[in-house]
């Protein structure tokens, strides 16, 4: 393993590959919601527009063949995502996506299980909240999910461990 080189040739070029011959050619274009795609291993994960609803797009990488197409993983489900889908996590470790609307009480939730390149499984639901307990923003970090929440008039933060239900802890009470 070496590192590329002006002048190497790449498997599949039959010319140089110089600063000045080097050109980039579109595989595939999608039309996205304004929310920051995220990978999980070799899938990378995005919401798309479906007018009054949206949908997950998973496009998988494979470095021998490009990709044209991205799959409709809420297919099945039409109009299961709301239109508004503000932000997008996953969980590598527990191959879930979490998405969130602005404003509201709920976490859309995809699972999915892989053995080796083949989905064996994948599977939609929620984590629904009171409703007076409205999430600003969640992240994931290693095996935890983060709340931004306002809750009776109140701005806290709160975790839950993944895969689990959420059973919430105050960060305070995190230490």
């Amino acid at each position: 393993a070496g590192s590329l080189q002006v002048g190497d040739r790449l498997i599949g070029f039959t010319d140089t590959l110089t600063p000045s011959s080097a050109s980039i050619t579109d595989a595939t274009s999608f039309t996205t919601l304004p929310v920051r795609p995220k990978t999980m291993g070799a899938r990378l994960y995005f919401h798309a527009s479906e007018g009054y609803a949206s949908t997950l797009q998973e496009y998988g990488f494979d470095s021998q063949v490009v990709t044209g197409d991205a799959a409709n993983v809420t297919g099945h489900v039409p109009i299961y995502l709301p239109a508004t889908i503000r932000t997008l996590e996953v969980s590598q470790n527990n191959h879930m996506a979490l998405s969130i609307t602005t404003g509201d009480n709920t976490i859309y939730v995809y699972k999915t299980f892989w053995s080796g390149d083949q989905k064996q499984q994948s599977a939609w639901g929620t984590y629904d909240f009171h409703s007076g307990y409205l999430i600003a923003d969640i992240v994931v970090i290693e095996d935890y999910c983060y709340m931004l929440v306002l809750k009776d008039s109140v701005w806290i933060m709160e975790r839950f461990s993944l895969p689990d239900e959420p059973s919430c802890v105050p960060l305070e009470a995190v230490v």
